[in-house]
């Protein structure tokens, strides 16, 4: 998301996740990934049988998106910068840090590197090679940023108000980089962010701005609480192009999600601003911090159709809640009560058994069959009508919390 030099900054008191938070939590998910790596006995035969034990692939990887770009950092070969790194022998001091830049947000974004470039075997507790590359490059994260943002962060760290471009989000294309990363193989992503995506492609206007009354009028507020993806005729509706691009953004994205299996989770911490004196008319009456407008509908709806779950963290000290005498400003990054909601979160996903690639179909006896499931949008896909054969459900991600 969008990053300072100790965390994303937004107008208003309230401090969400920072980039601290964000890697701390992640970097306490490879250690809980690498403890409970399942483990499987290899049978070698030859002049005497034997058995070694082994830990199964378990695969972690993380980038960033911030104002236009994508950065994607991995590590390589000093000697020899143009190919992977193939030989398992060689020290790990000859490596160093590189960063792939996307740049393009606007029309086609997509994952510059293959997948085994950016992502580590955390799970091979017999070789912890992949292990230690993965803390290097959690632990060079910041410095990486703040190198490659500059001057323009220094900037906004020493303004009192937030520039325009650092209200970006390119959150749409992180997406659409995700699941280009993932098509080949499927697996689980989690996007981590402060605020809805709000530029570039995958962009959602704020639904909510220029008018007071939408929650007045039922039928405005339905507008307001509808995915911009289930609207079919959304420009009669809103009149806003906008909309319709979106909405045929996601519908597609999540299409193609389940088609790879690719199962998407987001999870929003804090965002919060203040408005201006000057936006507020003489006779309004408006609460001096407001939450961002987030679009939870249209968010929470891809991560339904790709089997994913949405997760908005929002209880915590804007709640009233006082946390350590509420003298939230001398946590550390990975103290804070955030901090530990972001953890918690993140390990509860990463760590719930699950299964990948499901058909669900239910048995039924002669002359039975399934015409239709509960809810009418349960998750994943419905194959088939109920009227010549049982509907099947399918699912390229379930654990015991899928409904």
């Amino acid at each position: 998301g969008n990053g300072g030099e100790n965390g994303h900054r937004h107008h208003g008191t309230l401090q969400s996740h920072g980039w601290k938070e964000s890697l701390g939590a992640i970097l306490e998910v490879g250690r809980c990934l690498r403890k409970t790596a399942p483990v499987k006995e290899v049978v070698e035969k030859g002049s005497a049988a034997s058995v070694t034990t082994t830990s199964s692939p378990v695969k972690i990887g993380v980038f960033a998106f911030c104002l236009d770009m994508l950065v994607f950092p991995y590590v390589k070969r000093r000697k020899d910068s143009d190919h992977l790194i193939e030989d398992s022998h060689h020290d790990l001091d000859d490596e160093e840090i590189a960063v792939a830049i996307v740049s393009d947000i606007m029309e086609d974004p997509f994952c510059p590197l293959p997948l085994d470039m950016w992502t580590y075997d955390i799970g091979n507790r017999s070789n912890d090679r992949d292990w230690k590359r993965f803390c290097r490059i959690i632990d060079s994260f910041s410095g990486l940023m703040e190198e490659l943002l500059g001057d323009s962060l220094r900037s906004v760290s020493s303004s009192s108000e937030m520039p325009a471009k650092w209200m970006r989000n390119c959150g749409g294309a992180a997406l659409v980089a995700l699941s280009d990363a993932l098509k080949d193989s499927g697996g689980r992503a989690t996007l981590i962010t402060t605020r809805r995506p709000n530029y570039g492609v995958g962009a959602l206007r704020d639904r909510e701005a220029g008018q007071q009354s939408h929650y007045l009028r039922k039928e405005c507020e339905q507008r307001l609480i509808t995915p911009v993806q289930r609207v079919p005729n959304i420009s009669a509706i809103s009149g806003n192009d906008k909309d319709i691009v979106a909405g045929q953004f996601y519908r597609k994205l999540g299409e193609e999600c389940a088609k790879y299996r690719v199962s998407l989770d987001i999870v929003v911490t804090n965002a919060v601003l203040s408005m201006p004196v000057s936006s507020m008319g003489s006779g309004q009456s408006q609460r001096p911090n407001m939450r961002e407008y987030l679009d939870v509908a249209t968010l929470s709806e891809l991560c339904r159709a790709t089997c994913g779950k949405f997760k908005w963290l929002r209880v915590g000290n804007e709640c009233g809640i006082a946390i350590r005498g509420d003298d939230s400003d001398r946590l550390s990054a990975n103290d804070s009560f955030t901090a530990e909601q972001l953890r918690e979160e993140l390990k509860r996903s990463a760590l719930a058994y699950s299964g990948s690639d499901v058909v669900f179909k239910l048995r039924c006896s002669h002359g039975v069959q399934v015409k239709s499931y509960s809810p009418s949008l349960p998750l994943g896909n419905i194959i088939g009508d109920g009227i010549v054969d049982s509907a099947e459900l399918e699912m390229s991600h379930m654990d015991s919390s899928s409904t």
